[in-house]
């Protein structure tokens, strides 16, 4: 396996995973998140039986650390199914089930803050006389924190998760919150992008260094030598596949019901 495969593998994986959360922003306005630790702990057990199947195959050495290794790799390979899953299973209810335009009693808006920084909402409201905790955009919390209730479209998702697309907002409503919540994030926002540019820089920096001492014929990549190599190509494939059935069913509800219909 060559190099400049491995380096695809790692682009996909991570493109696929920030586009997925992207549309998933882009289509639902709140969701809820009741999928439970038995399902993780499904996700988490075929993920595992991959990666020992490919400890097996390629006859990895019976020491603790390479177990441990593929633990930690299950891990990882466990979070980026069980996110792509879960995001899919949101659309495919939004395409095929109903929804149905109500009002929504607001009970109350809580931040979700990560370092003091607003990350998400936690928007708890009564639907059909049951309360549901919804996760949401920051924007949202400045937008919803001082109503009691709202005119939304509210579809369910299985037995126990809903969805929330579109949400009746009053002419420049939205926009306000959001201006308001970057407006709050600035602050917080300058010292990342300052960090992502040191780091951008060193690594160009180091990149430079290295190839002024490497030969002219790359080495491959030892393939068998190492579980890691396999499992960052099967996260690209994974992605990869999960981005196209994400995308196929966006494409199928935008053209088909106009969806989502933000205003």
């Amino acid at each position: 396996m060559k190099e400049d495969s491995l380096s695809r593998s790692y682009t996909i994986a991570f493109v696929a995973a920030f586009l997925i959360y992207l549309l998933r922003r882009y289509c639902f306005e709140m969701i809820t998140a009741n999928h439970g630790p038995l399902y993780y702990g499904l996700v988490y057990a075929v993920s595992l039986a991959m990666v020992i199947y490919l400890h097996i195959r390629y006859k990895q050495p019976n020491r603790f650390k390479v177990h441990l290794l593929a633990l930690l790799y299950a891990g990882l390979l466990s979070f980026f199914v069980f996110y792509t899953s879960i995001n899919i299973q949101m659309l495919c209810y939004a395409a095929v089930g109903e929804s149905k335009t109500t009002v929504l009693k607001i009970d109350s808006v809580q931040s979700y803050r990560v370092k003091k920084t607003i990350e998400g909402s936690l928007i708890f409201v009564t639907y059909e006389n049951q309360p549901i905790k919804f996760e949401s955009s920051g924007a949202n919390y400045f937008a919803l924190r001082d109503k009691k209730q709202i005119k939304a479209v509210i579809g369910r998702a299985g037995a126990n998760n809903f969805y929330v697309s579109k949400i009746y907002w009053k002419d420049g409503e939205k926009w306000k919150a959001r201006a308001t919540y970057w407006k709050y994030r600035l602050d917080f926002l300058k010292y990342v992008l300052a960090i992502l540019l040191v780091m951008g820089l060193g690594g160009i920096l180091i990149h430079r260094i290295n190839k002024g001492r490497e030969k002219q014929q790359k080495p491959k990549l030892d393939f068998k030598a190492s579980p890691l190599k396999v499992i960052l190509i099967l996260f690209g494939v994974l992605m990869a596949i999960g981005l196209l059935l994400y995308l196929g069913l966006f494409l199928y509800m935008h053209f088909k019901y106009g969806f989502p219909k933000n205003t």
